[in-house]
Parts: structure tokens; C-alpha cells; sequence
């Protein structure tokens, strides 16, 4: 059973970079969005005093009677603050109509979220406090307020009610202003780091779980060694980078043999007294590699002096004809109707190698394919040469595939980079129904990472 810290390191390789960039990329915006999303806001604190006058000889029940008179008249006068017609007041003061924000009524209930009036127990104290993102917005709102609540403290309303306590608890009182608004230097509250810090980290992780889902859904080889875990009983042959396309240059063509030189020696050690000597190379896709890795093995082999003869047998694509130039001209299709590949085999300019092309085919050609007429095809073959490799269409997609599979000594299945995961399965399970062989799984278009320290590396 793999850890989940495995399967997240499976899932991410060979997108390392891509995720990381993505991630400084998404955590720079993010935290950039973060930032600006908040607005700090300022504020600005008053104070009112309501002093009391209490009589000078008192016996101490009445003194608590008294202040608890008092106590609830200035818990009243909060509401007294808050009210709409206080609060209209202050909004036409000259001293708020200079911030600009004007005095429309309908702005009366936002300006009240913005207002808070407390009173602190057992003091004489009211304090009025504004929070608003310009600074100089909220001390110009708390000095309306109080100079709004001073006016309204002195109308005969208010009088009348300071005249009833005052009455009841025979006491006087009066108000003056402690402290005006002041301006705030500060933000009283400031959440932009915060907010630029979470979304600096949902910036970065957005990308990271995208790359992770995407990695999941599409299932593709990103490394040589996930295939060797995918096919636990198709050995992973080797790796290779992406081959050369002119194999008839000479020079290319060394090189092309050096890189495949590892793989071919594995096809060897793994023959038994001549046997395993008939190859053919398919892949779950077109565009995976196989036409270049056939030639390129036959290309080994023929190196190595054996006497090495590549079959086209690809009769849509046609790959390895077209490369070699051999079109037209007679081929696999005359030797499947006359059973003879006497004149049909072609010399190259490489020693030792030799070409079936595929001859002339029409779309309904893969008729001609049977295991009969296949096996009698490699029989032939095997008089005259030591290697035959068999190019053939895609395993998924290909009549002709399917039967050649059956008969050959070991099949090499071409797995790509970027290849789906589900394809190459379905590939493998296809080969083992009709009875295949499967020599192993050669990763093709490896990057240069893939061969560090790789035990399979060609």
C-alpha cells in the first residue's frame, strides 16, 4: 500500500517546475488580491461628561439611590445619541458636510454602524467612538456628533428629562466635553496582512491542487518509472530520448544505436538458446515512437553482426517503408499471397540490415492477415536471418497487430511521454488475451532527468 505523500510525489513529477512556477505566480496574486480586499479603518474617540450634584450631607441609601438614578439616565442618553435626530444633526454640521459625504438621509443608517456610544459603568462618562477608512472622516464625525448631542442636551425635551431625574434624585447635573475627536495616526483595525497572507496561500495552493487534479484525471507517464510500476509483469526494457528521424544518415544512425544499445543487449540476456528472436515493436497510440525505436534496434542488432531484417507491417502508417524510400514497391502484402519473401526483401546501406517493406496495400489488405499465413511469413524469415523486428500498427487500433502479437517470440510495447495511463493498460491486457509474449515496455521521449540514476537508462 503507497503512502499518500508517495502517490502526491507520483502524481507531481515531471510537473514540479510547472507547479512551482504556478504557485509564485498564484501566491504573488493572491496575496495581492488579499491585500486590497481589506480596507483598514480608523478611529476616532470622544468624551462626554455628565457630572452630578449630589446634596453634601446624604445618608448612604440615598447616595445609591441617587447614582443608580443617574447610572440609568446616562445609559438612556446612549440612546438619546444614537437616535435619528441626533444623528441628522451631525450629518448637516458644518463640521461633517467638509468631508464631503453629504447629509442625505438615506446615509443615516450607515453612519449609525459606524457610531458607537458606551458608558462605562459607574463613571459620569459617555464615549463616542467612529471607525471609518479615512481618519480624518472619523474624528470629523464624532466631533458633529457630540456638538449635535449638545444642542439636543439643551432643548427643552431633554431639559425636561434631566429636570424629572434631577427632581426624583434631587440632584443637578451638567455636561461638558472631556475630549474631542481625535485624528488617528494608526488603523485601530487593519486586516491586510492577514488577508494578503491567506491569499498569498490559497493563490499558492490553487495552482498546486489544479496541477495535482489535472495530473490525476488525465493519468499520463511524466516518468520512466511509473511505467515499471503500471505493468508489473511487463519489465521496463529501458529509456529513450526522442530518436533521430533521418536514420539513414549514418552518423544519426550511431547514435541512435548508441542510445538503444542497453536495450538491445536486455533482449539478448533475456533470449534462451536462439529463442525470443522475432520482435515486434507496437504501441497503444500512433505517434508514440515505434517506427524510430524499430529501426533504431534493428539498426543495434545489425551493429552487433547479426543479420537483421526490420518488417513493415504497419499497413496504415506504412512508417518504416516511407522512411527508408521504398514506396513502391513489392512487400509484406505480396509475401502474405505468394508465401515466399524471396524478391520482396530489400538491402539497406547498413550492413547486416535488411527491409520488408510493406508493399502495395489497399485498405482492405488487413484481410490477408491470418496466424496461419503469419506464422508460415516468420518462418521464412527466420531461415535467412538471426533478429527479425516486426513494425507494427497500433495494438489498440490494428487487425494485423493483434495476430502478429500472437505469433512472435516477445512483443515491445512503445510507451511515450504523456501517454495515457488507462491507454497502456488496456494495451497490456489486450496482448495477454490473444496470448502474447510481452518482452517489456520501452519509455520513449524521456527528458534528461529520467536518466539519472535509471537502471534501465539506455
Amino acid at each position: 500500500m503507497r503512502s499518500w505523500r508517495f502517490e502526491l510525489h507520483r502524481a507531481l513529477r515531471g510537473r514540479y517546475r510547472l507547479a512551482s512556477a504556478l504557485a509564485v505566480v498564484g501566491a504573488v496574486t493572491g496575496g495581492i488580491i488579499g491585500f486590497h480586499s481589506q480596507v483598514p479603518l480608523y478611529k476616532s474617540e470622544g468624551m462626554i461628561r455628565i457630572a452630578s450634584e449630589f446634596p453634601a450631607i446624604l445618608g448612604r441609601n440615598d447616595l445609591n439611590e441617587r447614582k443608580s438614578i443617574l447610572e440609568k439616565f446616562l445609559t438612556a442618553q446612549e440612546k438619546v445619541i444614537k437616535s435619528h435626530r441626533v444623528l441628522e444633526n451631525a450629518m448637516d454640521h458644518p463640521v461633517w458636510k467638509a468631508t464631503g459625504r453629504g447629509n442625505d438621509p438615506a446615509l443615516v443608517e450607515k453612519f449609525a454602524d459606524q457610531l458607537t456610544v458606551e458608558h462605562p459603568l459607574r463613571t459620569e462618562l459617555l464615549r463616542i467612538s467612529f471607525m471609518d477608512p479615512d481618519p480624518n472622516a472619523a474624528a470629523a464625525a464624532v466631533n458633529a456628533v457630540i456638538n449635535a448631542y449638545q444642542s439636543v442636551y439643551a432643548d427643552e425635551e431633554t431639559n425636561a428629562q434631566t429636570r424629572q431625574v434631577n427632581a426624583e434624585g434631587k440632584l443637578g447635573s451638567r455636561l461638558s466635553v472631556e475630549n474631542s475627536g481625535n485624528t488617528a495616526i494608526s488603523p485601530f483595525k487593519d486586516g491586510r496582512t492577514e488577508m494578503g497572507a491567506l491569499g498569498a496561500l490559497v493563490g499558492a495552493m490553487l495552482p498546486l491542487v489544479g496541477t495535482l487534479l489535472f495530473s490525476l484525471a488525465g493519468r499520463r507517464y511524466q516518468v520512466f518509472d511509473e511505467g515499471e510500476e503500471e505493468a508489473a509483469n511487463a519489465p521496463l526494457l529501458g529509456i529513450l530520448p526522442t530518436l533521430p528521424e533521418h536514420l539513414d544518415d549514418p552518423e544519426q544512425a550511431a547514435v541512435a544505436a548508441h542510445c538503444i544499445h542497453q536495450i538491445r543487449a536486455m533482449l539478448q540476456l533475456g533470449g534462451q538458446n536462439g529463442s525470443r528472436s522475432v520482435y515486434m515493436i507496437t504501441s497503444s497510440t500512433a505517434g508514440d515512437g515505434k517506427t524510430s525505436l524499430t529501426m533504431a534496434l534493428g539498426l543495434s542488432f545489425a551493429a552487433a553482426g547479426s543479420r537483421t531484417l526490420v518488417v513493415d507491417f504497419d499497413m496504415a502508417g506504412q512508417g518504416l517503408t516511407h522512411r527508408l524510400k521504398a514506396s513502391p514497391s513489392t512487400g509484406i502484402v505480396e509475401v502474405l499471397l505468394s508465401g515466399s519473401v524471396l524478391g520482396n526483401i530489400i538491402k539497406t546501406q547498413t550492413e547486416n540490415l535488411s527491409l520488408l517493406p510493406v508493399g502495395n496495400t489497399e485498405a482492405f489488405d488487413a484481410c490477408l492477415c491470418s496466424p496461419s499465413s503469419v506464422r508460415h511469413l516468420i518462418a521464412e524469415a527466420r531461415k535467412s536471418y538471426d533478429i527479425v523486428i516486426v513494425d507494427s500498427g497500433p495494438i489498440l487500433g490494428s487487425l494485423e497487430a493483434s495476430v502478429v502479437a500472437s505469433e512472435v517470440d516477445g512483443v515491445i510495447l512503445a510507451v511515450a511521454r504523456g501517454q495515457h495511463r488507462h491507454l497502456v493498460q488496456r494495451s497490456l491486457r489486450h496482448l495477454r488475451s490473444v496470448g502474447a509474449n510481452i518482452a517489456g515496455i520501452v519509455f520513449n521521449r524521456a527528458k534528461p532527468r529520467d536518466f539519472d540514476g535509471s537502471h534501465a537508462s539506455a
